[in-house]
């Protein structure tokens, strides 16, 4: 008897998750309130601005933690079988063309309202923190080094794209060492490798929560109902192993009073994230939250979400600097909530054009990598 590949599911492929776009929608959202405040508050804020921008920065982190424990979810869930070499080769080329062209479109555009618009001088806001302007900056924002050159992009949210797309390449070496175990280690070990190299960056647990979303969602695979405590099973030893993790960087490295308050966030919010995902999974969705995480207007936005998070801080800035500071309003809170009722739309309306004119073709193309069909399939149900 022939043994299956490594790689290959034991069941028929899952479903799709029609709530799992209503939880992009969301996460998005948060960022997009998170970078109209940033833009309008104080470098330096004080009470009242004091009380709302370190917890709202705690659930901005916590959004972006759940693109990344979602994305690493749903690549292990629909892992397609295979030899391993030749479904690695086809996953990350299906993952480059449904990351990288509407990345690279945004990158242009930006890069064009820096020469054209001003935007590459200094405004006061936090836009600032992706300057200067300069020929090897430019490089380091297409290829998407930015996070190993320790810089940060032009167009500041888009730093989780190169951590994103780096954290792709664990998927094959997870499933080739199967084991929970293993993948683990494997998290852990790269988590601890980045806090004490780079310890002004934000986010070294990211690789271990990755590394145990896609072990979860590979693992799904394997499970048919839903179980409480099987759930709690898969999830909690990479809850202890998160937790170890964190106290051995906390105590032994060097980083600063907001790095430790996202890694404990982190190491708490991941195993909570996956054990929802998991178990929502296993029982079909069923209930309120996941009725209104299913509804229309959320899954349309959620559907978009990856194009949205790519321009609205573009849009952000470019109102900022053109329509609501030369207003001259009083105080930070007139300011806030009209560049959040302009930014708001006007970012869906610009993540729409960009997701029909780029995300969705180049989605397309990546249904379309491994297969031998003439017509270009249409895009999963659940992108990653």
């Amino acid at each position: 008897m022939r043994s299956r590949p490594a790689g290959t599911p034991s069941r028929a492929p899952t479903p799709p998750l029609p709530w799992a776009d209503g939880v992009r929608a969301l996460a998005m959202l948060v960022v997009l309130v998170w970078h109209t405040l940033l833009t309008v508050a104080p470098d330096e804020p004080t009470a009242p601005w004091a009380w709302v921008i370190t917890p709202f920065g705690g659930v901005a982190h916590a959004a972006v933690l759940t693109f990344i424990v979602l994305s690493g979810y749903l690549l292990g869930r629909h892992w397609r079988p295979g030899e391993l070499r030749t479904e690695s080769l086809h996953y990350l080329l299906r993952r480059g063309w449904r990351l990288l062209p509407p990345y690279w479109v945004v990158v242009t555009l930006t890069v064009v309202a820096m020469l054209v618009l001003g935007l590459r001088n200094p405004g006061g806001t936090h836009w600032d923190v992706g300057l200067p302007m300069t020929w090897g900056n430019t490089a380091l924002n297409y290829l998407l080094l930015t996070d190993l050159a320790g810089t940060t992009p032009y167009n500041h949210p888009l730093w989780t794209v190169p951590v994103e797309f780096h954290l792709y390449f664990l998927a094959p070496l997870l499933v080739l060492v199967r084991r929970r175990a293993a993948a683990l280690v494997v998290g852990a070990v790269l988590t601890l490798a980045v806090a004490f190299a780079a310890p002004g960056f934000v986010a070294p647990f990211f690789a271990l929560a990755f590394a145990a979303a896609f072990w979860t969602g590979h693992h799904r695979q394997s499970l048919s109902a839903a179980d409480t405590r099987r759930a709690l099973r898969v999830v909690l030893p990479g809850a202890v192993v998160g937790l170890l993790v964190a106290v051995a960087v906390v105590v032994a490295g060097d980083l600063s009073q907001g790095g430790v308050r996202f890694l404990v966030l982190d190491a708490v919010a991941t195993p909570l994230l996956i054990g929802w995902l998991l178990v929502s999974d296993l029982s079909g969705g069923a209930g309120r939250t996941h009725a209104l995480l299913s509804s229309g207007p959320l899954r349309w936005t959620g559907a978009r979400s990856y194009s949205t998070y790519l321009v609205h801080a573009l849009v952000i800035e470019i109102l900022w600097r053109f329509a609501v500071e030369p207003i001259g309003l009083a105080g930070d809170a007139a300011p806030f909530g009209v560049l959040l009722v302009l930014a708001a739309p006007l970012s869906l309306v610009a993540g729409k054009l960009l997701h029909q004119w780029v995300e969705l073709p180049s989605a397309r193309r990546s249904a379309a990598v491994g297969t031998r069909s003439d017509r270009l399939p249409a895009p999963s149900k659940d992108p990653a």
